[in-house]
């Protein structure tokens, strides 16, 4: 009965982490990106 619930919960949280990962990772990498590319 509480299956169905905590793989959710499960699912929800992984991708919140990896989700959150992503964002870090994209913010931390843009201003290297942007100024090789000199756009700033």
């Amino acid at each position: 009965m509480f299956a169905p619930a905590l793989t959710l919960a499960l699912l929800l949280a992984t991708g919140l982490i990896t989700g959150l990962g992503l964002v870090i990772r994209a913010e931390a990498a843009a201003p290297s990106i942007a100024s090789g590319r000199g756009l700033i």
